[in-house]
């Protein structure tokens, strides 16, 4: 329990980008609020499931302060999962009298969950300080409440204004200005990450954001993230069964730009410039094979589930030559001569070249950004 001579407090923001760093103000303002709350010895309630709750999690266990941690869950079982999923990814000591968590049960839609939870984390603070919020949003309303009920716990300096929307990273290349052509190799292209890698914590994302001027899990850091590990990770998104893959394609670099788009459902591109190319004469010996498309009444027998692809009804997805392997690909376990990478650009090239012993080609042949049409 906490002394009742110790303040709590909130740190509030609505949704943000998913490419949050440095640059980015609603980042800079909440460090500057976490420091204040430090200064006056406050404790702070905090939350998960969005970046702009977990950014504050690990703010807080940064600067060593006591904090409550609401966790929204339809039930125990779900409460205790989520709990000790936060224990271990931000890393957090529940052996000293610093953290603490509780339990927001409401067996109803998301939405209304998460505003159950933001309303309890408002009125279980003595103090809240907001920092970027929509007019007229639900969090607006629960501000305006708290501060009507006592207009001296609201603290409204570090307050900025909302910019709605996910700013697209998007971008998609004219072929004429791509200069490599090679079919020697199947691709596995790579994107930005919208949240930690598969091989890393929550709180080795969040210091990364925190200490970055550019947002440190773009495609290009994913690339050199998999030529670190040597590694590329299987996954288990839209892939049939949930059967962890690593997917390629066949298509030459001049063609596989074509199918580079900004997804809005899922806030990320396709995929992006940046890939791993395994040679072609080599993929046998790693179990990477040709997927096998079917239309929707002639699904093939006897083909393993993680092979198969339906041709789709809105897009012909036949049109990627997609190759897969079940689980991850040991790039340790494959001479250098047979991988090679691929960047946008040649100042790319050049970095890569410096730390790794592997080919490195760029698609263009000019480091100016202009040649890339934003959308």
């Amino acid at each position: 329990m906490l002394r009742k001579d110790i303040k709590t407090s909130a740190i509030l923001l609505s949704r943000q980008s998913m490419h949050p760093c440095l640059s980015s103000s609603w980042v800079n303002q909440t460090i500057k609020a976490v420091k204040w709350i430090k200064k006056n010895n406050f404790s702070i309630n905090t939350s998960i499931g969005q970046n702009t709750w977990e950014i504050i999690v690990f703010l807080a266990n940064e600067n060593n302060l006591k904090q409550k941690i609401f966790i929204p869950a339809n039930n125990t079982g779900e409460f205790e999962k989520y709990k000790n999923d936060t224990i271990e990814q931000f890393n957090l000591n529940t052996n000293s009298n610093k953290i603490s968590f509780h339990a927001v049960y409401k067996k109803s839609n998301k939405e209304n969950l998460l505003y159950l939870r933001d309303q309890q984390i408002i009125f279980n603070s003595d103090i809240i300080i907001p920092v970027s919020f929509r007019n007229n949003g639900h969090m607006d309303t629960l501000i305006k409440m708290k501060k009507a009920e006592k207009r001296d716990s609201v603290i409204d300096k570090y307050i900025i204004p909302y910019h709605s929307g996910q700013k697209k990273i998007s971008y998609k290349i004219n072929s004429r200005n791509v200069t490599l052509k090679t079919s020697d190799f199947i691709i596995h292209w790579t994107r930005a990450s919208n949240g930690p890698w598969p091989t890393e914590k929550k709180a080795d994302y969040y210091s990364s954001i925190t200490n970055a001027e550019e947002y440190p899990r773009s495609a290009f850091c994913s690339l050199i993230n998999i030529l670190e590990l040597k590694k590329i990770k299987s996954s288990t998104q839209n892939m049939p069964g949930k059967i962890p893959t690593v997917s390629f394609t066949k298509l030459p670099p001049e063609k596989a730009i074509k199918l580079m788009k900004w997804r809005a459902r899922y806030r990320q591109m396709t995929f992006e410039p940046y890939g791993i190319g395994i040679d072609k004469n080599y993929i046998s010996s790693l179990n990477i094979q040709p997927v096998i498309y079917y239309d929707k009444l002639h699904k093939p027998e006897n083909i393993p589930l993680w092979l198969c692809q339906s041709r789709g009804k809105k897009a012909d997805w036949s049109l990627e030559y997609e190759y897969r392997c079940q689980g991850d690909i040991d790039l340790a376990q494959v001479p250098d001569d047979k991988i090679a990478c691929f960047c946008c650009y040649p100042k790319e090239v050049k970095i890569i070249n410096n730390y790794f012993n592997i080919k490195a080609f760029s698609l263009t042949n000019c480091d100016n950004r202009k040649i890339i049409e934003y959308y």
